[in-house]
């Protein structure tokens, strides 16, 4: 008996998104419940949200990106940029409809981010439950990122929904800040359908997060819950950034990245008043739908990545600095520094004058040089010499005694044509030099390399005796 075996191969897994879950929990009628989520980024590369869509579930706004009508669920995301082992921070709403019984209401959604040229997806779950009445949940308020001595507002209403009084007590809770107080503190009285709003205000004084609760108390037996406010406190709310500009020949021009960050959650203007005639921005800043407010060329929160152009006029350490005029109260003026390295390039032959041992007349004598590029200063390979062709050697004086300059002289017949180099700055390359003196007696070669170095040539001498 003949037992035949054949193998197949296992079905390929198809790997999932990570979903990230937010769950509100149960919401009252006339309500609001917010919640933050996280996606980290634990990759070496960036990445950059380019999608979000829903898969499933209720409608979801998200400005700019996923504008659903009628949607109860609100992201909000403040900057589309997660850096290599950073995190992206949201903020997920959840605004339940008018609903006569219990139900529930749960949207997936997912995020595409590009790293490259690479998609990464990211899930996340939003689950909550409306109710037509119940005592008060734990809330969560964010004020956001407000400047120092700036003052943020969040204004809650309490409702009475029921057809009965509703007292209504706000206190203190364990967890306190001196930078976050309520309009009002205490207890006071709802009458069947009545409303009373209170302020809470946000005046940070020290840089950092701020973190305040309040214990909020309903009648007919319902017992307290918990409502906490967020915040962050910062110097300097806006911020403008370019990494230093490497090393540029003097008349060249380099490009660099320049970085402008609106840490607000309101829109700027930003107006340059100063400029400089070796670092140029492009006027008035481009700034791209996503980060710009409707019908304006306002910043909204968020990072902006723009380009300025350095063409250097002298040599050494350039710098400067830009102003630019802001709305922002709390920071009317923004300023930029930048600076760049620039020198000259400059073409260097050793040794410069080369004596041969004695030959006979028409007989080939060789020696050896190197032709060195030299740049100040030095703190990278910048593009010294451009493509072939700027290099030219050319043979100066009894120049039919001298039979080949170049990197490779095997030939006993001479060179085709004059060798050209591209070289980097703090780089050569060694030259071959053949002469044939046609006379007995001393004889001096003279050969010039033409650059576009500075100065434009450079000039060595070989010297032999023929007997």
């Amino acid at each position: 008996m003949v037992v035949m075996l054949s193998a197949c191969s296992a079905p390929m897994s198809v790997r999932e998104p990570e979903t990230i879950e937010v769950q509100f929990g149960p919401v009252p009628l006339g309500s609001q419940r917010s919640g933050r989520f996280t996606i980290n980024n634990p990759d070496l590369r960036n990445w950059k949200l380019v999608a979000v869509r829903r898969l499933d579930g209720e409608p979801v706004f998200v400005e700019g990106l996923l504008e659903e009508p009628d949607a109860i669920f609100t992201l909000t995301i403040t900057d589309r940029r997660v850096e290599a082992h950073r995190s992206l921070f949201g903020t997920a709403a959840y605004d339940p409809p008018a609903v006569m019984i219990e139900e529930g209401h749960d949207a997936l959604v997912e995020f595409d981010f590009l790293m490259g040229t690479q998609t990464v997806t990211k899930r996340l779950h939003l689950e909550g439950r409306a109710l037509p009445f119940s005592c008060p949940s734990p809330v969560v308020l964010d004020f956001g990122t407000v400047a120092l001595g700036q003052t943020a507002r969040i204004t809650s209403e309490f409702v009475n929904l029921r057809t009965v009084n509703d007292a209504v007590a706000l206190r203190l809770g364990d967890v306190e800040s001196p930078s976050i107080h309520p309009s009002w503190i205490g207890s006071f009285s709802l009458g069947p359908g009545e409303a009373r709003e209170l302020e809470f205000t946000f005046t940070p004084s020290v840089t950092g997060p701020a973190e305040q609760e309040f214990l909020v108390s309903r009648s007919l037996a319902c017992p307290e819950s918990s409502v906490r406010f967020f915040g962050d406190g910062v110097e300097f709310p806006l911020g403008a950034s370019s990494s230093r500009v490497p090393w540029t020949a003097v008349g060249e021009t380099r490009e660099v990245v320049v970085t402008f960050t609106n840490l607000m959650r309101t829109a700027v203007t930003l107006t340059q008043q100063s400029a400089d005639e070796e670092f140029e921005l492009e006027l008035p800043l481009v700034i791209p739908p996503a980060l710009r407010e409707p019908g304006s060329n306002r910043l909204r929160p968020g990072v902006l990545e723009t380009r300025a152009r350095f063409h250097p006029r002298r040599e050494g350490l350039r710098a400067t600095t830009l102003s630019f005029q802001s709305d922002l109260a709390a920071q009317p003026v923004l300023q930029l520094s930048m600076e760049g390295l620039a020198g000259s390039l400059r073409p260097v032959v050793t040794p410069s004058v080369v004596t041969l041992p004695p030959v006979p007349a028409l007989t080939e004598a060789r020696t050896v040089v190197r032709l060195e590029a030299e740049g100040t200063p030095l703190d990278d390979l910048s593009t010294w010499l451009r493509p072939a062709g700027s290099v030219v050697v050319v043979a100066v004086g009894a120049s039919n005694g001298v039979v080949c300059v170049g990197s490779n002289t095997t030939t006993q017949e001479g060179c085709a044509g004059p060798p050209s180099y591209s070289l980097a700055a703090g780089t050569g390359v060694e030259l071959r030099v053949v002469v044939r003196p046609l006379s007995p007696g001393h004889h001096a070669f003279d050969v010039t390399l033409t650059t576009n170095g500075a100065p434009a040539s450079v000039t060595f001498r070989v010297e032999v005796d023929a007997t």
